[in-house]
């Protein structure tokens, strides 16, 4: 995330595979001054990033919810 930041001065959102990813980017964005420019958005919606959510520090997170009996069944059809 850093050397991204670096890079590029016009980054507007980080969509992370994670809510752990989304809040180590966030962390990074706000060592570099720039979190308040950026929109994040991890997956899981661990509790730690719901808080950061109210807090108004992350965006958005994502709950996946896959049972995966049924989605193996529909996958090999």
């Amino acid at each position: 995330t850093e050397n991204v930041l670096q890079a590029n001065s016009d980054v507007a959102a980080i969509v992370a595979h994670s809510d752990e990813m989304a809040i180590g980017a966030y962390n990074a964005a706000n060592a570099a001054g720039r979190a308040g420019d950026i929109m994040f958005f991890g997956m899981d919606g661990q509790k730690e990033a719901l808080e950061m959510i109210l807090n108004g520090e992350l965006t958005g997170s994502a709950k996946k919810s896959v049972e995966f009996p049924a989605a193996s069944e529909t996958a090999w059809k």
